[in-house]
């Protein structure tokens, strides 16, 4: 129970963080505020911390990372913000995230895990079909603006069952995991469940 509780207060301390990034945004003409620059260092620190043992440098790694999050996510929490839905986000993030994590530990009989595969395939169809759209919104000149509102429909449904499967995951390496790794997988729900449902109501 004390990995779960840590982990649970890592999540806590890592949104916390990245919604105080996020308040903050750096100038967007200046070097950090650059946007495939943060894009890149994300993409870097993804790979740095699936690579990384426990340890200090670890834990210094994932607060990197969501110090970024926050400054990617800046422009759309400005936009809600303006458009006074900031409340109406936070507040469906928060039920959908603790509705399934209820769920999930409800299920004691893990079913959720088996949907790991289903899931993952249900992504990458979700990034090809956005890719796709911004393809043929290039070529064609087609307003995407609903078929936008549509991706972030499914990309909440999917992570959603992200957020049961892996609460449940953390249930099943409570004895022996690493305290980041399940903090990160579950912070990644809650920032995707905050982009596609922030999408989907300000469309």
């Amino acid at each position: 129970m004390k990995f779960v509780a840590k982990t649970y207060l890592t999540l806590l301390a890592a949104v916390a963080t990245t919604a105080l990034s996020s308040e903050y945004p750096a100038d967007p003409a200046s070097v950090l505020g650059n946007f495939w620059l943060q894009t890149g260092l994300l993409f870097a620190l993804i790979f740095a911390l699936m690579f990384t043992p426990p340890g200090l440098f670890k834990w210094f790694l994932f607060a990197l990372f969501v110090v970024v999050i926050g400054q990617t996510l800046a422009p759309l929490v400005s936009q809600l913000q303006a458009e006074d839905l900031l409340q109406q986000v936070l507040l469906a993030v928060g039920g959908v995230f603790g509705g399934m994590t209820v769920l999930a530990l409800m299920d004691t009989r893990g079913r959720f895990l088996r949907f790991g595969p289903a899931l993952i395939a249900g992504l990458l169809g979700l990034i090809l079909a956005e890719l796709l759209g911004l393809v043929v919104a290039g070529t064609q000149h087609v307003d995407l603006t609903s078929m936008n509102a549509v991706f972030a429909g499914i990309g909440t449904l999917v992570f959603a069952g992200f957020v049961a499967y892996d609460t449940q995951k953390l249930q099943q390496r409570a004895q022996n995991g690493d305290v980041v790794d399940a903090a990160l997988g579950l912070f990644l729900d809650v920032v995707n469940l905050f982009t596609n449902i922030g999408s989907a109501v300000k469309n």
